[in-house]
């Protein structure tokens, strides 16, 4: 889990700065989207289950959906050493 999280902050300090007139593609406004999307549906969950049950589901939900970035960036760094 630190090894993830450190190929992560790897990845992130190895970006570079684009220009101006940059815009972001269609695959990651998409990503972006369904985060956002995931994010709204864990909120919906506590917010109707009141329970510690339900807030407990939350949690590991929201634990979850904040690893899935990091996941994904280490799947890509794993594709990419394979080449």
């Amino acid at each position: 889990m630190v090894d993830r999280r450190r190929r992560l902050l790897a990845a992130l300090a190895r970006t570079t700065p684009t220009s101006e007139g940059h815009r972001a593609t269609t695959f990651e406004l998409l990503f972006d989207l369904v985060y956002v999307f995931a994010a709204t549906q864990v909120t919906a969950l506590v917010a109707e289950h009141h329970s510690p049950h339900g807030v407990a589901q939350g949690l590991i939900l929201l634990a979850l959906l904040l690893d899935a970035p990091g996941t994904a960036l280490a799947r890509m760094d794993a594709d990419a050493a394979a080449r």
